[in-house]
């Protein structure tokens, strides 16, 4: 994004929906937090993009179906120097899967807006293959070594604007050990 556009457009709306947020009882700690998540990242978009160690014209090791779950496909990997606490919402029947945070989940719409996880996944012309049930909260130990990719989370359109910092551990890692769940709430 170009520096004058956000002087001439992005940053009059922005300071309009935090004085609106100051204005408002009802507008949460949490989506104040949100806000400025979001303002940040427009501004700075030009210098994250910059950043990251792979992205489309430097393609890392990921397929680019995993990829693509990342914002603009921009994502690091790191090799972790010491144990990690993660953390994914999912179902009841599933502690561990792909994708995590550094964050505890603390609700189903928090978590589809964060990281854009949607309720039916569709193939390309439409049809159901498969469900993400969130309704149950992990925590999974992660041992030093483990190579992990970390990068913004891709929206996928409506409410789901993604952003959020995701974490990919392929299914086969190995050592990672679940320490706790939680049923989530709305």
């Amino acid at each position: 994004m170009r520096r004058e556009h956000w002087d001439r457009v992005f940053e009059p709306l922005v300071n309009a929906a935090r004085k609106a947020g100051d204005d408002m009882a009802w507008f949460s700690h949490k989506q104040k937090e949100h806000l400025d998540r979001f303002v940040n990242a427009v501004r700075d978009k030009d210098s994250e993009m910059k950043d990251w160690e792979f992205h489309p014209h430097n393609k890392g090791p990921l397929d680019d179906d995993i990829a693509s779950t990342f914002s603009g496909s921009n994502y690091d990997v790191h090799v972790l120097d010491e144990d990690m606490v993660l953390f994914r919402a999912g179902d009841k029947k599933y502690a561990l899967g792909s994708f995590w945070s550094e964050n505890p989940p603390w609700g189903e719409m928090q978590t589809r807006m964060d990281y854009a996880v949607e309720r039916w996944w569709r193939d390309k012309d439409g049809n159901v293959t498969g469900e993400s049930i969130l309704e149950r909260g992990y925590a999974v130990h992660v041992p030093k070594g483990t190579t992990i990719y970390m990068g913004p989370t891709a929206g996928r359109g409506d409410f789901m604007l993604g952003g959020a910092t995701q974490i990919y551990l392929p299914w086969n890692t190995p050592g990672l050990q679940p320490l706790a769940h939680w049923d989530l709430g709305w």
